[in-house]
């Protein structure tokens, strides 16, 4: 979905996130995604903090997403939800990753994704292009989540799945649970440059 649709929808100053996309001069919803699209992406200093993301001019799918949704809320909009999903990281979903994947001999690894729907469409403003929705070939889980739950909830929730994945899969003969995790780190390091 183009967020040129949302340019109709006029951002008013409702409190401090609103206040702080105004201070730059984004005056609608469209302009929001596209500017939080292109910031760079990197883990912020406080997750928790909706603000650093501005600030730090960075931030990750989490923070990124979380802070225009509490952008959405503050202006009183309620068809938008926030959503945590996993998918499977490979060489066509994620080219960045591939010299990682292909060193390891793991040629997939799963991730957790934050990202926005609106009347049930997935936007996902992460990275410039994420508006193609690589990851969506290969989302395996989603669920309705609340900004608040981007950190430690997020976390936990990628873990037990990679634990079952991990099990089910026919890495456990080949390599280390600990070593497919070192390999998602390095990818989303990757990411960030």
């Amino acid at each position: 979905m183009s967020f040129e649709g949302f340019n109709s929808i006029q951002i008013e100053n409702k409190g401090a996130i609103s206040e702080e996309f105004l201070k730059l001069e984004l005056t609608n919803l469209g302009d929001a995604l596209r500017y939080i699209q292109n910031l760079d992406y990197g883990r912020n200093s406080d997750k928790e903090n909706r603000l650093l993301v501005l600030q730090e001019q960075r931030g990750t799918c989490g923070t990124k997403h979380a802070t225009l949704y509490e952008l959405i809320k503050e202006q009183g909009y309620s068809n938008w939800e926030l959503f945590l999903g996993v998918y499977i990281i490979d060489s066509e979903n994620t080219e960045e990753a591939e010299d990682l994947l292909l060193d390891s001999g793991v040629f997939e690894c799963p991730n957790a994704h934050v990202y926005l729907k609106y009347n049930g469409e997935t936007i996902d403003a992460t990275k410039k292009d994420s508006d193609k929705l690589q990851f969506r070939s290969r989302l395996v889980k989603e669920e309705q989540i609340e900004a608040e739950q981007i950190s430690d909830y997020k976390k936990e929730y990628l873990i037990t799945f990679m634990k079952d994945w991990y099990k089910e899969s026919e890495l456990s003969c080949s390599h280390p649970y600990q070593y497919v995790l070192d390999l998602r780190e390095r990818i989303i390091q990757k990411l960030s440059v």
